[in-house]
C-alpha cells in the first residue's frame, strides 16, 4: 500500500506538487487500468535496451536503489502523464510482463534469503524469478512527484517542461528537443554493436549479436568492419548529414567518414532506428533458417553482405516485419542479375556504380512490396516458408562479406 503523501506544495501560478511513495506494484496496476501515460509531450520513444533495462531489475534486486530518483508525473483527472521516468518505469511493468528477460548481468549473482545463497538472475524472465525477488520487485517503493492543476485547465506544457529541465538539470525540453537526445557518434556506433551477450569466459554467445554470428567472433571484436557497416548505415539513412540528399555513403570510404562524423552527434532517436533496423535484419537472417528454398545459406550470405545491404537499409522500414524482409532476401536475392552480380564485385569503385546498384535495390524492393500479395502463393513452392516451424541456429565460417 503507498504511503501517506508528505509533501504538498501550491503554486500562485495555477498549479500545485506533491510528493508520494508508490511500491511497483501500484504502478503496475494503475498501468494496467490506463491510468499511466508514458508518452506525453515531453517524452521520447523506448530508448532503453534490453542489458540497461536489466542492469535496472538486478539494481533493485540487489539492494542499489535504496536511493531511487522520483518519478515525475503529471495528472489531469484520473490520468498520470510521465515527464520523468519512462525508461524505469516501462522496463519495470515490460519484466513484470515477460515481455523480456534479463540480460548482460551474468555473474552478477542476487542473494536470496530463503535459499541462503547467491542466485543466478541473468537469462530469468520475471516469473522465472523465485517467489522472493518477484515479492521485492513489487514491493519496492517508488518515490513519486505529481504536479497537478488548480485551474480548470490541464497543467501548462512550459510547466512541465519547466519540472523535466530541472529534473535533468538542463535546459527546458519539448518533444522535439528530446528527439535531438545525443551522445557522441563514436560512443553511439560501440553501444549499436556491442548489445551481445557473452558467456562467463568473456566470448561473445551465438545468436545473440547479428554482427557476431554474420562476421564472426573475430571479426566482431576486431571492430572494423561492423563499425564501417553502421557508420555507413547511418549516413545511408541520413544522406543530408553529407551535405546533400543525393550523397551515397556506400561510396565513401570508411576514413573519410570517420573523419567527416569525428565530432558528429547522433540523436537518442537516430540511434534507436539504426538499433530497430539491425534487430530487423538480425531476425530476417534467423528467420531465413526455416526455409527449405535451395541456396538458403549463399541467399543470406548475400543478404548481409556489406554492399547489398547498405543499399537495402534505407528500405527496411518499408517492410512490415522481419519475416517480410526475409522473404524478399529468398525470393529476389536468390538468382540475381548478372548487372547487380558486377555491381556488387565491384564495390564503392565509383559513385555512378554505387547509384546505379542502390537504384536497383530500390526497384527490387517497390517491386516486390507492390506485388506482395499476388507473390504470396508461390512461397509455398518455392520453399519461402520462414513464417512457420522452428528457427535452427546455422553456424556461418568467418568467410570475407562484400
Amino acid at each position: 500500500m503507498a504511503k501517506k503523501t508528505t509533501v504538498n506544495v501550491e503554486n500562485p501560478n495555477g498549479w500545485k506538487v506533491s510528493a508520494d511513495h508508490w511500491n511497483v506494484k501500484s504502478l503496475y496496476n494503475k498501468d494496467k487500468r490506463g491510468y499511466i501515460d508514458f508518452d506525453s509531450h515531453v517524452q521520447r520513444g523506448d530508448v532503453w535496451d534490453i542489458p540497461r533495462r536489466s542492469l535496472y531489475i538486478h539494481s533493485l534486486l540487489s539492494g542499489m536503489l535504496a536511493y531511487n530518483i522520483p518519478y515525475l508525473y503529471s495528472k489531469d483527472g484520473n490520468i498520470y502523464h510521465c515527464i520523468d521516468g519512462k525508461q524505469r518505469g516501462t522496463a519495470l511493468i515490460e519484466y513484470i510482463d515477460n515481455r523480456y528477460p534479463l540480460k548482460g548481468i551474468l555473474g552478477e549473482k542476487v542473494y536470496c534469503e530463503e535459499k541462503e545463497e547467491w542466485v543466478e538472475i541473468n537469462n530469468k524472465k520475471f516469473s522465472q524469478l523465485e517467489q522472493e525477488f518477484q515479492e521485492k520487485i513489487f514491493d519496492f517503493s517508488l518515490s513519486v512527484a505529481i504536479i497537478e492543476s488548480t485551474t480548470d485547465e490541464p497543467v501548462p506544457d512550459e510547466v512541465e517542461a519547466e519540472f523535466f529541465k530541472r529534473a535533468n538539470a538542463g535546459k527546458p525540453v519539448s518533444k522535439a528537443d528530446i528527439a535531438m537526445s545525443t551522445s557522441k557518434c563514436a560512443d553511439a556506433i560501440k553501444e549499436i554493436i556491442g548489445n551481445a551477450t557473452y558467456d562467463i569466459k568473456g566470448k561473445p554467445v551465438a545468436g545473440e549479436n547479428f554482427f557476431m554470428d554474420a562476421y564472426g567472433e573475430k571479426r566482431f571484436k576486431a571492430g572494423t568492419l561492423p563499425k564501417e557497416i553502421v557508420l555507413k548505415a547511418y549516413y545511408m539513412l541520413y544522406p543530408e548529414k553529407l551535405g546533400g540528399e543525393n550523397q551515397n555513403a556506400a561510396y565513401f570510404s570508411f576514413a573519410k567518414l570517420s573523419q567527416i562524423s569525428k565530432d558528429a552527434l547522433i540523436s537518442d532517436d537516430e540511434k534507436q532506428r539504426l538499433i530497430d533496423i539491425f534487430n530487423t535484419i538480425f531476425n530476417a537472417r534467423q528467420k531465413c533458417f526455416n526455409a527449405k528454398k535451395e541456396g538458403v545459406k549463399q541467399t543470406i550470405r548475400r543478404a548481409t553482405g556489406k554492399n547489398i545491404m547498405l543499399a537495402y537499409i534505407p528500405s527496411v522500414d518499408k517492410f512490415k516485419d522481419a519475416e517480410q524482409l526475409g522473404e524478399w532476401w529468398l525470393y529476389c536475392l536468390s538468382d540475381i542479375s548478372e548487372e547487380l552480380e558486377g555491381l556488387i564485385k565491384e564495390g564503392t569503385s565509383s559513385l555512378i556504380k554505387a547509384n546505379r546498384r542502390q537504384e536497383i535495390i530500390d526497384n527490387s524492393i517497390n517491386d516486390f512490396l507492390k506485388n506482395y500479395d499476388k507473390i504470396c502463393p508461390k512461397f509455398k513452392d518455392m520453399g519461402i516458408d520462414i513464417r512457420i516451424g522452428e528457427d535452427d541456429q546455422l553456424k556461418f565460417d568467418e568467410e570475407e562479406h562484400e
